[in-house]
């Protein structure tokens, strides 16, 4: 019986962590870890309860509700978590912070704009949900509070200071670490400048995230002044964001419509892919099949991971229950030359081995040339 209450609900926990934190991140040490028993691979967000800490554990204990309870493909997605005495788990699937990501990126040559058009797309998207659709302000948005999955998907996390954007809220919690000061907003330090959209402070931030991302750490707030690596297409968006006006900035969703303009930042072939990806489900038959002949001739032009991660596993889905037929063959064996050989035998070879039994002569005769 006493066993039972002395159990250790760490060791209980079905996750476990690999080796020593990745990145310190504000409150929390990000980790690689696994799933007991399947060794899936995850991402733990550790706390450790530090004695006379409460403001602090008490933050760290509001983002662990805030990010079990909001849901959206564009924040990171919590997976399972634990509340111990001495420590809070978070666990999520598996990422990669984006300081990181890019700096991996950019050694090795493999950068592309499209890429972080679609990066910084997501990131704006969950800017507006948390704005637009739940009146909330996320309070902290810069490169440490973005993530990278392994199909290459931002994803917004940092919650630790979020706030309510109306109603009678306590004010946001003090945060604690002087360097997250140089994101502030001007009208922070200076409340005479009244007059504010409730996104105002977070569009600010999201300037400060799109300088980092094109010119490294950002070290002082009057750096954002000079444009630096930032493309042309974006600098009026961006001149925009840290304007000292606050009313000024645009809402989030306005931001995405003026960079989604012709010849715009967020108007490419990579952006119109993931976007008909996302509604692949409710597209006509016909436009799912011009969509997969069209696809082949672009993969050469889109990053491997999210090929790997992203554009197979859509088309082994709409081989099992779309009735794609022949179309997704082409793509399908492109997307097949990037896998290890054990990963073609799990993924490809089943599909090609139900073709080859199929009554479609189209899909056999493809299967042949192919």
């Amino acid at each position: 019986m006493w066993s039972f209450f002395s159990r250790d609900p760490v060791k209980d926990f079905p996750f476990e962590t690999s080796g020593g934190p990745e990145a310190s991140l504000g409150l929390w040490q990000l980790h690689q870890g696994r799933r007991k028993g399947t060794s899936d691979p995850v991402s733990v967000f550790v706390y450790d309860i530090k004695p006379n800490s409460d403001e602090q554990t008490q933050v760290a204990k509001t983002a662990f509700k805030r990010l079990k309870t909001l849901r959206h493909p564009n924040i990171l997605s919590f997976t399972d978590g634990l509340e111990a005495e001495k420590c809070l788990y978070i666990v999520t699937e598996p990422v990669a912070p984006l300081g990181t990501y890019l700096k991996a990126k950019e050694t090795v040559g493999e950068l592309i704009e499209q890429e972080i058009s679609w990066g910084l797309h997501q990131i704006v998207k969950a800017l507006s949900f948390l704005v637009n659709d739940c009146s909330l302000i996320h309070n902290n948005v810069c490169v440490a509070a973005v993530f990278v999955d392994r199909a290459g998907e931002w994803k917004l996390g940092g919650l630790d200071y979020m706030y309510a954007a109306q109603g009678e809220t306590p004010p946001p919690p003090p945060k604690g670490f002087p360097e997250l000061d140089k994101y502030d907003p001007p009208e922070k330090a200076d409340p005479s400048r009244s007059g504010t959209e409730k996104w105002s402070a977070d569009m600010w931030r999201l300037g400060c995230l799109i300088w980092e991302v094109f010119n490294g750490p950002l070290q002082r707030s009057s750096s954002l002044r000079s444009l630096g690596k930032i493309p042309k297409s974006l600098v009026p968006h961006y001149c925009e964001l840290v304007g000292a006006n606050p009313k000024a900035r645009p809402n989030p969703a306005k931001f995405l419509q003026n960079c989604r303009g012709p010849n715009g930042f967020m108007s490419n072939k990579f952006i119109e892919t993931n976007l008909f990806l996302e509604e692949i489900q409710i597209k006509e038959p016909m436009e799912r099949q011009n969509f997969f002949l069209e696809l082949s001739s672009q993969l050469d032009t889109f990053p491997e991971n999210f090929c790997k991660h992203k554009i197979l596993p859509q088309l082994l889905t709409a081989f099992e229950f779309g009735n794609a037929g022949a179309v997704i063959l082409t793509p399908l064996f492109k997307v097949g030359k990037l896998l290890s050989a054990e990963e073609y035998q799990q993924k490809i070879i089943p599909v090609v081995v139900k073709m080859f039994s199929s009554t479609d002569r189209a899909m056999r005769i493809r299967l042949l040339q192919q």
